[in-house]
């Protein structure tokens, strides 16, 4: 299986019928385990028109990784503490990590969910003193320390680590900064991947060849490819992956 990529722009109609959403959320899913076999980590785009208030936001048995592309939003979390979100924060929610989500403008997002949901997933989790075990995580990559991308690079690449692999948080999520004709060289591993891309426009190759991808492409990597990225000028990206998900679903 080669690299699949899906430039979101070009993307109709939303997933209108998608569980537990109102009218205000424009909802697809991108990377899709039914449509594209994606079992051990899923993809979705996310815009939310506000005010709007969700809650209590819980998914057991699965952990979501979210970055914030655009818009500003309040949780309030399982703990009690209110807290503000920027745009440009990953907001990771590990099995059992609760709040309730208030967004007062309009808000961008995309998510990842491991392992991949299946097509009867019944969406939020109802919340008891079993399921709710704890806050969400909130990271802020640009505030993390850049090292030198270990692949093999052309140019300058600075990575990120937002999250490695733990018992709690069996994902693994990357974000890489590539100057303005920059090259890297991405080995081939067990964990299937999803790549996004933040800003900018790259070309990349495969065994099968080489493409194209713009901001706002989702770029399922499946485990045992190879890949080389090569930025046309800056650009920025972050990979979530996962070798086989965190449950059975």
């Amino acid at each position: 299986m080669s690299l699949t990529i899906f430039q979101t722009d070009a993307m109709t109609p939303p997933d209108s019928g998608a569980p537990g959403w109102t009218p205000s959320a424009d909802y697809r899913r991108v990377v899709d385990r039914t449509e594209h076999g994606a079992t051990a980590v899923d993809g979705c785009l996310n815009k939310y028109v506000g005010p709007r208030a969700a809650g209590p936001v819980l998914y057991p048995g699965y952990v979501e990784v979210c970055y914030l592309v655009q818009g500003d939003h309040t949780q309030l979390l399982a703990s009690g503490e209110l807290i503000d979100v920027p745009g440009g924060t990953f907001a990771i929610r590990y099995d059992g990590a609760t709040s309730y989500v208030i967004t007062p403008e309009s808000l961008t997002s995309v998510c990842f969910f491991s392992p991949g949901r299946p097509a009867d997933w019944p969406g939020r989790g109802a919340a008891t003193s079993e399921t709710v075990k704890g806050d969400p995580v909130y990271i802020d990559p640009k505030k993390l320390d850049a090292a030198p991308e270990p692949e093999t690079v052309t140019g300058t690449a600075r990575t990120r680590v937002v999250l490695s692999y733990s018992e709690l948080l069996p994902v693994n999520v990357r974000w890489t900064e590539m100057d303005a004709g920059a090259r890297i060289g991405l080995a081939a591993s067990a964990e299937d991947r999803i790549l996004y891309l933040v800003e900018g426009s790259v070309r990349l190759t495969d065994a099968a060849g080489e493409h194209g991808a713009d901001a706002g492409a989702f770029v399922q990597w499946p485990a045992g490819e190879a890949l080389t990225i090569a930025a046309e000028g800056a650009a920025t990206y972050f990979t979530v992956g996962s070798p086989d998900g965190v449950a059975s679903a």
